[in-house]
């Protein structure tokens, strides 16, 4: 699991009237393809790299740029954003497989103690550990 303390996040209070191409960059410019969302310490959203730039593209020509908060008001990417899981503390890996592979959308679980993150399961850290074994 990435512990919060040392997870790549942003606070959506400051990411909220953010153009989409800065962060689309950021996430470039650290090599890192998804980016939690969190609010008040609850996870909000896990954006894709791929998911900003698909956005960009389709916008390619306009005057103005695409704010997160307009962003995030489409439909279309509003369902792709929220496709995570949450478990608490104690959850077992066979118990975050199973979420993982009942929506194949989902490549994320947060872990969480209270209500509130404390780690990050990714997809492609559980099969890193999983073809260690």
């Amino acid at each position: 699991m990435i512990d919060k303390a040392t997870m790549v996040w942003k606070e959506y209070s400051t990411i909220q009237n953010m153009d989409i191409q800065q962060l689309s960059t950021f996430l470039g410019d650290i090599g890192k393809s998804r980016l939690p969302v969190l609010n008040q310490g609850k996870i909000k959203y896990v954006i894709h790299k791929s998911t900003f730039d698909e956005a960009i593209a389709k916008n390619i020509g306009q005057a103005n740029p695409i704010l997160f908060s307009a962003f995030e008001g489409d439909p279309a990417y509003l369902i792709l954003i929220n496709s995570f899981e949450k478990v608490p503390t104690n959850t077992k890996l066979e118990q975050v497989l199973e979420k993982l592979n009942s929506n194949g959308k989902i490549q994320d679980v947060f872990v969480e103690e209270n209500n509130l993150v404390i780690g990050w399961l990714p997809n492609s850290l559980i099969n890193r550990y999983l073809m260690k074994k």
